[in-house]
């Protein structure tokens, strides 16, 4: 029998604070626990059939990944094996691809121009958002940073592994003062009151690594900066519009 949104609701409780505290240790970012903790919060009272059920239903494969993803976690906190394996066993819906929004880099340096900026605030958050996109930063990795060189930091990032980048110091200084400040939903709010509301701090990184590998970077060293386990993650962000494909087919064959 089909599970209501009623009995679904019903089913639901608090998510204790161990299983953040498990999340925190693991090194994951801010957003993936908030998204994870409120799976987890829908699901955590539902038999392992309900979810399975509602799985089937769900039409978007990377939805499909999440859920699985943060509710194997949660069965492994609590050695529930059996349920484990039912969503390792579960089949996916094929893969679509993905569109991302990638912002064009003189646009993106036009916008986050904070030596102009008269106004101390927003001279501080254009700052901030020009330090994220020449670095390749995730949000949740601003309180993780250690200052090298000049040119490079440490970063504790995701999957609680170091990494070093390259960072702009003159956007570093002049926004310095606000990083650790603010919750990366601030953040992503405030990058939409800044830049505009099309923007998010996440398609700034998506769009770092674009940039880099569209002029000839090379994509080990993208993989390395970006913090990419796999890289096949980082070729996901090498985006071309039609129009780009087009003008590169034209070189080989005309007419």
């Amino acid at each position: 029998m089909a599970i209501t949104k009623k009995q679904l609701k019903n089913k639901t409780k608090k998510v204790d604070s161990g299983t953040e505290r498990y999340f925190i240790e693991k090194g994951f970012g801010e957003n993936t626990i908030n998204v994870y903790l409120g799976i987890i919060k829908r699901f955590k009272n539902c038999d392992i059939s309900e979810l399975i059920e509602v799985l089937r239903k769900t039409k978007i494969r990377g939805t499909q990944t999440v859920v699985i993803s943060a509710m194997k976690h949660f069965y492994m906190m609590k050695n529930m094996s059996k349920e484990i394996e039912v969503l390792n066993n579960f089949k996916k819906n094929p893969n679509e691809e993905k569109s991302y929004t990638i912002y064009h880099h003189d646009k993106i340096l036009r916008l986050t121009d904070f030596e102009k900026e008269t106004d101390k605030e927003k001279r501080e958050w254009k700052a901030l958002f020009r330090f994220l996109y020449t670095s390749g930063l995730r949000v949740g990795e601003l309180n993780n940073i250690e200052i090298l060189t000049n040119k490079t930091i440490r970063i504790f990032g995701k999957g609680k592994k170091y990494r070093v980048c390259f960072y702009s110091k003159k956007s570093y200084d002049a926004c310095k003062n606000i990083i650790g400040k603010y919750t990366g939903k601030t953040i992503r709010l405030k990058c939409k009151e800044i830049l505009g509301q099309d923007y998010t701090p996440h398609n700034l990184r998506r769009s770092y690594a674009t940039y880099l590998l569209k002029n000839g970077a090379n994509p080990k060293m993208v993989q390395k900066t970006m913090g990419h386990a796999d890289i096949k993650t980082t070729y996901r962000y090498f985006h071309n519009t039609i129009e780009e494909l087009e003008e590169e087919y034209n070189k080989f064959f005309k007419g």
